[in-house]
């Protein structure tokens, strides 16, 4: 039975109304309301929808759930409402409670003396509001599914539940003593402690090759930078006479061949400065070539240039070291070089990605592990790559002299020829405007003398810091040279020797890194197993390998229901399906769902039959029956499939108990309405309905229980 009363108080522009209930307070647990439109058959259920918190339940259609929000927020009216209902069998009782001037709703449970306020989600949790129109059915029932997955969630909820219990027993075991486990631990304690002596072994080979590597390169950037020096200072002295030599000697030939020979004094220097830079590279590779590079020092350069021989010494050098360089490559095997660039390159791209923890396809290692390989690969070829690196430098030098010594030829030498026929002097220092290029020389001179100073001064602290002094660094040299192993890296300019000693001391870093982390976890898996030893056997001990089986099997189950079949139903639901390319998998979930749809609507009134239902195939829009027969959707009449979308509705698979307000059943005869109300009948004597309440349209207001027809009636 339900008790109920409401007033509404509304401004309607021209006057302010209060309406008030136009049919009986008092209705029975199953009650039929009739009566015209406007007389408040829809404004109760309204009403009631909102006391069981339905503005919150959005399986309640958005127009029903509009109409309601109306009622309590709209700023021309005001609501204010109470109702309860009894149930005589259990002595439940349900209270709600609206003030006008509120929009809060309070409602509670009270069941053998004890209240108990209900949230939305505890009313969810025992009870289920059934609040719907019927119109558009056919189309309506896929949202039969909306109890379809409601029941997935509870069902995954406690799969999730049984996967943290299952987790908490695999803790426990792992915390207990267990034989296998404290034998893992000692297999891995060896396992680590065979590593960390490695590594060990490893840092001290790399700590005396960076010794060995650092007084190398010290030892030789002294002796290479007093030579340096001394030649600088040299430079210095020579460009000061010069300078001195211009100032008094300057003639008027300057304003015409200023600007010529600026120029070419310009692409001069360019070429000698990568002259030196290409002797540098070319004594490490070529070491028996010292004759030559001693007479390309004491070449006169712009004679050279100026005289512009075809096969001058210059070209011939050029021709010579490029063909030296080829036989090099083509000796140490091209394929070696190309596999050198490649372990470089794959090591480089990689760095990127190095805080991956993907695992590369085929090694099944991650990206940091696969370039630590890589790494020890490449070392194979670190001196290869560095004689090539300085090879492809050395080409570079070669081709760029080239092409100065070929622009110089084509622009300058001409010019400088016509005035040396015409009796004219070259000589840079008799110019006028060419002084300060003079003077700039001079400058940058002094600059480079001051850098060689201070580069040999940071080279003796360097030295002195490792205990080496200026007359042992030829025998440091010697030692270092005199080495195997070693041999190779005499090539190596004082850059490449800097990056070596760099990657040493990187790898050094690296390795005590792992030593570290190979102790920590060497104590810690200690201290586990002492742990261990001093607990109790779980009384689970002999099922942990089921265990976690069992637990993989629920992880997988709890995926499968919370997230797959959650996007299979939705695709249903919402007719985004692809028939074709459904998966068998689907094809299976899909049956399950139509004979779910077939047990809630459970049997079909058709034309003038009644048919049992066997499963509804919304992927092909069919109702199967148990006799065979097949029956299209678009095939059933209003009323009839009205009918089947309510039953289904009303045919739920939990324990909680029913509150049914179904509005608008005008399309229905009386026929199509006697299996609703059968199952209203049959709800209420299993007590899983506690109120049901059909509104219809009529001329006459009528209000009376729900009433069942005889057979044959």
């Amino acid at each position: 039975m339900i008790q109920f009363d409401y007033r509404i108080e509304r401004d309607e522009g021209d006057e302010k109304r209060v309406y008030l209930p136009g049919i009986p307070k008092q209705l029975d647990d199953l009650t039929i309301i009739e009566g015209p439109n406007s007389s408040g058959k829809s404004t109760l259920l309204h009403i009631l929808a909102l006391g069981f918190h339905g503005l919150k339940d959005k399986r309640i259609h958005p127009s029903l759930r509009k109409k309601m929000d109306d009622l309590v927020y709209s700023d021309h009216q005001t609501l204010g409402f109470d109702f309860r209902i009894d149930n005589e069998v259990t002595g439940l009782r349900l209270v709600c409670k609206k003030g006008r001037r509120k929009p809060d709703i309070s409602l509670y449970q009270e069941l053998d003396g004890k209240r108990t306020v209900l949230s939305p989600e505890a009313f969810r949790r025992k009870y289920n509001l059934i609040y719907d129109i019927p119109d558009n059915p056919t189309e309506r029932l896929r949202q039969l599914t909306t109890d379809l997955k409601s029941a997935q969630h509870t069902i995954g909820s406690k799969v999730g539940l049984l996967n943290a219990r299952i987790r908490e027993v695999i803790t426990d075991i792992g915390n207990s003593r267990d034989p296998r486990k404290i034998k893992e631990f000692e297999n891995t304690i060896k396992k680590l402690q065979k590593q960390l002596k490695d590594e060990k072994e490893k840092k001290i080979r790399l700590e005396k090759d960076l010794r060995l590597f650092e007084r190398y390169l010290y030892g030789k950037s002294l002796i290479e930078s007093k030579d340096e020096l001394k030649k600088a200072e040299e430079r210095v002295r020579s460009l000061k006479k010069k300078k001195r030599v211009t100032k008094t000697t300057r003639t008027r030939q300057a304003n015409q061949l200023s600007s010529v020979l600026a120029d070419a004094h310009t692409s001069e220097i360019l070429i000698r400065t990568n002259m030196t830079k290409l002797l540098i590279r070319l004594r490490r590779l070529l070491p028996k070539e010292k004759t030559r590079f001693e007479r390309l020092e004491m070449m006169d350069l712009r004679e050279v240039l100026i005289e512009a021989k075809p096969n001058d010494m210059l070209r011939e050098a050029i021709e010579h070291f490029r063909a030296a360089l080829n036989r090099i490559t083509e000796t140490q095997g091209s394929d070696e070089f190309k596999e050198a660039k490649l372990y470089s390159r794959l090591i480089e791209t990689l760095c990127d990605f190095q805080e991956l923890k993907t695992l590369i396809p085929g090694v099944k290692k991650t990206v940091a592990e696969f370039i630590e390989i890589l790494e020890e690969k490449a070392r194979e070829f670190e001196t290869l790559k560095a004689k090539c690196d300085n090879i492809d430098a050395a080409h570079d030098l070669l081709n760029n002299i080239e092409d100065e010594r070929d622009t110089y030829v084509k622009k300058y030498s001409p010019k400088l020829q016509h005035f040396s026929a015409e009796g004219k002097t070259l000589d840079i220092g008799h110019l006028e405007d060419v002084i300060d290029i003079a003077e700039r020389e001079l400058e940058e001179a002094e600059v480079a003398r001051d850098r060689y100073a201070q580069k040999h001064q940071d080279c003796l602290y360097e030295c002195k810091t490792r205990g080496i002094s200026e007359q042992r660094c030829a025998a440091v040299i010697a030692e270092f040279e005199g080495i195997k192993s070693l041999k190779p890296y005499v090539e190596y300019t004082e850059m490449q020797l800097r990056g070596k000693i760099t990657d040493l001391n990187n790898d050094t870093n690296k390795t005590s890194e792992k030593i570290k982390n190979l102790e920590f976890r060497i104590s810690s898996n200690e201290r586990d197993k002492r742990r261990l030893e001093k607990q109790e056997p779980h009384r689970h001990q002999g099922y942990a390998d089921w265990i976690n089986t069992l637990f993989e099997i629920s992880q997988r189950l709890y995926q499968r229901i919370q997230s797959e079949y959650d996007a299979y139903l939705l695709a249903l639901i919402e007719e985004t399906l692809d028939k074709a390319a459904l998966t068998t998998e689907q094809k299976q979930y899909y049956d399950q769902v139509s004979h779910f749809l077939g047990r809630k609507v459970e049997v079909l009134r058709h034309v003038d039959n009644e048919y049992e239902v066997d499963r509804i195939d919304l992927i092909n829009d069919r109702v199967h029956t148990k006799t065979g027969k097949k029956i299209k959707l678009s095939d059933l009449g209003t009323g009839q499939s009205q009918s089947a979308y309510i039953k289904g509705l009303l045919n739920q698979r939990d324990d909680r108990k029913i509150i049914a307000l179904i509005d608008e059943v005008a399309m229905m005869d009386s026929r199509s309405l006697q299996p609703i109300y059968k199952i209203l009948h049959k709800l209420h004597r299993e007590g899983s309905l506690l109120l049901g309440v059909v509104v219809q349209r009529a001329d006459e207001m009528a209000v009376g229980p729900i009433m069942l027809k005889e057979a044959g009636k």
